[in-house]
């Protein structure tokens, strides 16, 4: 109707207005209960309506009010079976660790029928509970009323949350943590096929991520160690394969002879097959690509928390003294993870040596500064650095700095420890015998024509303060690397004399390696025809590989006075190569073969060139040549290309030793 104005002075009412007043006409109804973790209680929606009217549409309610029975049944099953309650109850985070671990086990064995079924939980809390007990509040009072005796009511023990109980001994087939040489790695279990992140996980620190045993982790855990032999002699091809049938009685012969160590798996594999069965099985017949991913653990390198970082729990893999054996737990957050170890040292590894070198910096109080004298007391050679989640061994070592001076460091290897000190007190000797160091800079290097037959990618003033460092390491540091003041000093002392003789034989030989390499460059531009091709790219090669800055320090003592007749082999290469192009060529193809692994792991690996293995294959490698182009001047030890495979198997094997 709207003819007129109606109910000019009827005022507005509000709803719970009349819930107040006339209660007693309002009809309601509830739907939905459900358990509230945030207020530990179990709530229900419901509907308030008067005559029809519908008061209110959706209010949360304590369904406690409205079905005591019911509301109770829900707190025991969605907040205490379930574990939606947020509760400190001592009984209640007893019993969510029981199940956890039983939860574990599945994760583990890879089982679905350890954890016990729910309703055998609801039972044993619906028995012992009180029926008042609806909500936190009253779960809280009924604890507090239990008498002394009756403390520990609601603690549930393993058989409640276990169908099956596993033995002590198929427990330890899967561990929560690895040892190796003192450090833990924290160990997690998923049973999730088909998806990345299926089977084993290890957590390491990134702090010891370049120090992790570079095999130990293909060998998993025992529990799946059978499994995992038995895919392995499944990657063999079908001629070895047949040999082995049944594949698993071979695994249960070949066991007892597998017992985890830091060598490849499957290398281990052919070895007990062959004391086994007596079948011979070569390390590379095996085709690990056709590995299934979950026989693969995946690698967490874990840091410091970060706010946007994914997080891990993780056991503090620390050393482990005798008066503290406790692991700590926290979470860290994850930098990377990946089935590749090798890939993850490869990316992160420099920012091992960051860290080191920031715990460096707190213990010191502040940045290591550059000295020109020794004031650093003994240096340790090796410092145990507590860092984030971790404790580790540091190997500090002295810097070369340039002209300006030395630095302390923290190395993450031994051997570039000795690589980097050799060179930090070699820069310190020469600061210290400032005026010999003056009148040398004088009389090397001198004239015109060593200028001119210098070639470009040599720079004169690096060349003459690599001769001065490489005098010094040969007259001073020769037979004993100092990290003592005491010893640098006497070393010194002792032989301060024989320097300017050695510096200026290392000039002679310089003025000689550098015209032989004007000669053989020369040569070079007279055959650069297509032909030739081959033949001057290696040669080229091998002059990068013995001429480039730093070529005297770095090259061993031993060798450096051979630079002139490797040279020498070069010169006569190139005056016969017109000659004799097509010997020339198949040489030259063997070297390739010998040459690329070496520099594909430089490549990879840069620090592989400090390793002993390593230097002596560069140097038979150089002596080889020797003997296929210039055998009149003769080598100095014994070569054959049987022997520098077999020393390239020793640079494998220190490589896998020391680092990836």
């Amino acid at each position: 109707e709207t003819s007129q104005l109606f109910a000019h002075k009827v005022g507005k009412i509000e709803p719970e207005w009349v819930e107040q007043l006339a209660p007693h006409l309002i009809k309601y109804h509830y739907s939905e209960p459900h358990f509230s973790s945030s207020q530990g209680q179990v709530l229900v929606w419901q509907q308030a309506a008067i005559y029809g009217l519908q008061l209110s549409e959706k209010k949360r309610v304590s369904y406690a009010k409205v079905d005591k029975a019911l509301a109770r049944e829900i707190f025991i099953r969605d907040g205490l079976v379930a574990e939606q309650l947020q509760s400190s109850a001592k009984f209640y985070q007893h019993n969510k660790a029981l199940r956890a671990a039983a939860e574990q086990l599945e994760e583990k064995t890879r089982r679905r029928d350890i954890v016990a079924n729910d309703e055998e939980v609801y039972q044993f809390y619906a028995a012992k509970l009180d029926e008042s007990v609806v909500n936190r509040v009253s779960l809280e009072r009924f604890c507090d009323s239990l008498e002394a005796g009756q403390s520990r009511l609601l603690f549930a023990d393993e058989s409640l949350f276990t169908q099956q109980l596993l033995s002590d001994d198929e427990v330890a087939q899967f561990p929560d943590e690895i040892e190796w040489q003192g450090v833990s790695y924290p160990l997690q279990y998923q049973f999730n096929p088909g998806k990345a992140s299926d089977g084993l996980s290890i957590t390491v620190p990134l702090e010891s991520l370049n120090r992790v045993p570079r095999f130990l982790f293909e060998w998993l855990v025992p529990g799946m160690l059978t499994d995992k032999v038995e895919a392995l002699l499944k990657c063999l091809p079908k001629s070895q394969r047949k040999q082995l049938v049944p594949i698993p009685n071979t695994v249960n012969k070949i066991l007892p002879q597998l017992s985890a160590k830091d060598e490849p798996l499957h290398k281990a594999i052919a070895d007990a097959v062959l004391n086994t069965i007596g079948v011979t099985i070569k390390a590379d017949d095996f085709q690990l690509e056709s590995l299934d991913d979950y026989y693969r653990a995946t690698i967490i390198v874990a840091g410091r928390p970060s706010n946007k970082s994914e997080t891990v729990t993780l056991q503090h893999a620390v050393k482990k003294s005798n008066k503290n054996k406790k692991n700590r737990r926290t979470s860290a957050a994850i930098i990377d993870q990946s089935k590749d170890l090798a890939k993850l040292i490869h990316t992160h590894g420099d920012k091992v040596k960051q860290q080191l070198n920031q715990q460096l910096s707190k213990i010191n109080q502040g940045e290591s500064k550059i000295e020109t004298r020794w004031v650093f007391g003994e240096i340790q050679t090796e410092q145990l650095i507590a860092s984030g989640t971790a404790s580790i061994c540091a190997y500090p070592a002295l810097q070369d700095m340039g002209k300006t001076g030395v630095q302390l460091v923290l190395t993450d290897y031994p051997h570039l420890q000795q690589s980097m000190h050799m060179q930090g007190v070699c820069r310190l000797a020469l600061l210290q015998l400032n005026d010999s160091v003056k009148y040398l800079r004088k009389q090397i290097l001198r004239g015109n024509s060593l200028a001119l037959s210098c070639p470009a990618e040599i720079d004169m003033t690096e060349l003459a303060d690599d001769l001065l460092l490489s005098a010094a390491k040969q007259v001073f540091f020769a037979e004993h690397l100092p990290f003592r003041q005491e010893d640098f000093t006497q070393l010194l002392q002792k032989h301060r004399s024989q320097l300017t003789e050695t510096a200026l034989a290392l000039d002679k030989m310089v003025a000689e390696v550098l015209a032989i390499d004007h000669t053989i460059r020369q040569q070079m531009t007279k055959l650069s025809q297509a032909a030739y091709t081959d033949s001057l790219a290696d040669i080229q090669s091998q002059r990068h590989q013995l001429l480039y800055n730093g070529f005297l320090f770095n090259t061993d003592s031993q060798y450096l006075m051979e630079l002139p007749r490797y040279f020498e082999a070069l010169k006569y290469r190139l005056e016969r190569l017109q000659g004799s192009l097509g010997k020339d060529q198949q040489h030259t193809q063997q070297l390739l073969q010998l040459t690329e692994p070496m520099l594909a792991m430089l490549e990879q690996f840069d620090q592989a060139k400090h390793l002993p293995e390593m230097r002596l294959y560069a140097w038979m490698l150089q002596e080889f040549r020797v003997s296929l182009f210039a055998q009149r001047l003769k080598t100095k030890l014994p070569v054959s290309e049987k022997r520098l495979k077999n020393q390239w198997l020793k640079v494998i094997e220190q490589k896998n030793s020391k680092f990836i």
